[in-house]
């Protein structure tokens, strides 16, 4: 790997990978919550690259994917391989108790070609 990389806030009010262009690299971040009633949380997601090849995952709630540019296939609620796109795509996560609680949020990047953004864009919607 060419090392991890993280989430950057930026003004247009979303988080972006900041490993845009670095062959064999992710970013990974944790983002926990704390629940006071239940509610919905929505993770709104750009994923764009080369779509079989650059794309974010998005981890199940409460559990966490690997610190490696590998394609997680466990503990994934959302894969967005082959969904390259500048559309936004909403996940959901429903049916959980009061607390804290947490997701991690995933962008793969492979060893060649840059296409698109090259990068995975998300923000947080509670409801």
């Amino acid at each position: 790997d060419s090392g991890s990389y993280t989430f950057n806030w930026n003004s247009a009010g979303y988080y972006e990978s900041n490993n845009k262009g670095v062959h064999n690299s992710y970013a990974l971040a944790k983002v926990t919550f704390f629940i006071t009633s239940a509610t919905k949380i929505t993770v709104s997601c750009v994923n764009s690259g080369e779509s079989s090849y650059d794309y974010g995952i998005l981890s199940n709630l409460d559990t966490t994917l690997t610190s490696s540019s590998s394609a997680d296939s466990s503990n994934v609620k959302k894969s967005f391989y082959g969904q390259s796109s500048s559309s936004w795509v909403n996940v959901d996560y429903t049916g959980f108790s009061t607390g804290e609680h947490f997701i991690y949020v995933k962008f793969r990047k492979d060893s060649s070609v840059n296409s698109g953004n090259d990068s995975l864009r998300f923000k947080i919607i509670f409801s």
